[in-house]
C-alpha cells in the first residue's frame, strides 16, 4: 500500500512540475510556440492517464486471480481431490461429486478467459498444472471427463485453447496433456501401440493406399520393407490402430545420433545438440481414416515420447509445395530454418524446440 502510496504521489509531481515548466516557458518563450507546449502537456497527461487504467486494471487482475486461487484452496470438494491427484490417491467413482467441482472451477475460468476478465498470461503459472493434471488422470476421464464428454465442452476448449497459447509462448507442453490426447483418441475408438517388426505388413499397406491417392508422388518417400524393419527394430515407431485393430496411423521417431541420417547436422554446428536431436522421419495417416485430427495427434504423441527422452529438438524434412503438412507442422510448434537438397528433391527443413532448458546429454531413443 505504501509503495503504491510513493508512486501516485511521484507520479502527480512529475505531472506538476511539467505543466509547471510548461507555463513558464510559455510566457518566456515567443506566443506561437504556446500551442506546441499545450499540446505536449496535454499529451502527457493523457499518458500518465492511461498508464495509470492501465496499472489499475493489471492490479484489478491479479487480484482476482488471488482470490480465485482462495475459492480453489478454500473449496473442500475441489482441493480435496486435488490432494488425492497429488498423492496419487484413488479416484473412483464416490469422488463423481468432488471430480465435477474441480471440473466446474475451470469451467469459471474458460468464462472468465473467453469474457476476457483474465488472461492466460495471468493464470499459467498458478493453475497449469492443476488443470493438466485433472485431465490427463486416467480415472477422472473414464469417471467424467470422455465418458460424458457432451457435459464438459468448455474443459476440452479450455485444454485446446492452452495448449495453444503454450505453444505461441514457446512452453513446453504439461505431460497431462498427452495423456489427456490418448484418453481423447480413447473415446474415439482409437488406441496407441509401439510397433514391432511383425507389423511392417500392416504399415507397406498404409504406405500404398497413400500412394494411390497422392496427386504428387514426390511429396512423400516410398520406403521399402528393410527401411522399415530398420525403423521398428532401432528407433522408436508409434501406431495408432482403430476398434477394429486396423492400423490408421504411423509416425517414426529416427534417432541418428551424428550420423549421415540425421537432418540436424545441415543447419547446426555443435555436435551436442545434432546428438540430441531426433528426426520425426515418418508421419502417415491412412486415407480411410483423414479427418479425425489423427495426424495432429500423432505428431503431438510423438513430441512426447521425444521430449520424455530428453532430446532438445526434433526436425523434420517437408516437400516445398506440400502446404498441408507445412500447416499441420507449423501449427503445432515447428519453424522452417532452411532447406536442403536429397536424392528425392528439394526439402524444407522444420524444427520444433522441445527441452531448451535440459541437460545433455540425453537418453537415445530406442
Amino acid at each position: 500500500m505504501m509503495n503504491r502510496l510513493r508512486r501516485d504521489q511521484i507520479l502527480l509531481a512529475v505531472t506538476l512540475t511539467i505543466i509547471a515548466l510548461g507555463l513558464i516557458a510559455a510566457f518566456a518563450l515567443k506566443r506561437e510556440l504556446f500551442g506546441v507546449l499545450a499540446g505536449v502537456i496535454g499529451a502527457t497527461g493523457a499518458l500518465v492517464v492511461l498508464y495509470e487504467v492501465h496499472h489499475t486494471k493489471r492490479i484489478a487482475q491479479a487480484t482476482f486471480v488471488r482470490d480465485l486461487n482462495t475459492a480453489f484452496c478454500s473449496d473442500s470438494s475441489v482441493f480435496g481431490l486435488w490432494e488425492k491427484l497429488l498423492l496419487n490417491a484413488p479416484i473412483n467413482r464416490e469422488d463423481r461429486a468432488q471430480i465435477s467441482s474441480y471440473l466446474t472451477f475451470f469451467e469459471t475460468i474458460h468464462l472468465l478467459l473467453t469474457r476476457r476478465v483474465i488472461d492466460f498470461n495471468l493464470v499459467d503459472n498458478l493453475f497449469r498444472n492443476r488443470f493438466f493434471t485433472a485431465i490427463g488422470d486416467p480415472n477422472i476421464q473414464t469417471i467424467a471427463l470422455m465418458t460424458e464428454a457432451d457435459s464438459f465442452i468448455n474443459i476440452h476448449d479450455l485444454a485446446d485453447q492452452w495448449s495453444r497459447f503454450l505453444r505461441r509462448q514457446g512452453s513446453s507442453q504439461h505431460p497431462g496433456y498427452f495423456r489427456y490426447l490418448e484418453g481423447k483418441l480413447h473415446r474415439q475408438g482409437f488406441f496407441i501401440e509401439r510397433m514391432e517388426p511383425e507389423s511392417i505388413g500392416d504399415i507397406l499397406m498404409i504406405q500404398s493406399e497413400i500412394h494411390e491417392t497422392l496427386k504428387h508422388d514426390e511429396w512423400l518417400r516410398s520406403n521399402d520393407r528393410d527401411v522399415w524393419h530398420d525403423s521398428l527394430k532401432d528407433h522408436h515407431t508409434i501406431g495408432i490402430r482403430n476398434k477394429d485393430s486396423q492400423l490408421v496411423a504411423v509416425a517414426v521417431l529416427y534417432d541418428a545420433g551424428i550420423g549421415p541420417e540425421s537432418i540436424a547436422q545441415y543447419v547446426e554446428s555443435d555436435t551436442r545438440l545434432v546428438e540430441n536431436s531426433v528426426n520425426l522421419k515418418i508421419v502417415l495417416v491412412s486415407p480411410k481414416a483423414r479427418q479425425q485430427g489423427l495426424g495432429r495427434a500423432i505428431v503431438q504423441l510423438a513430441t512426447n515420447v521425444a521430449k520424455s527422452n530428453g532430446k532438445f529438438m526434433i526436425y523434420c524434412t517437408i516437400h516445398r509445395d506440400n502446404k498441408p503438412s507445412k500447416k499441420l507442422f507449423e501449427s503445432l510448434g515447428y519453424r522452417k530454418i532452411g532447406n536442403v537438397e536429397t536424392m528425392y528433391g528439394k526439402r524444407d527443413i522444420h524444427r520444433l524446440i522441445i527441452n531448451a532448458d535440459s541437460t545433455l546429454p540425453s537418453r537415445k531413443i530406442c
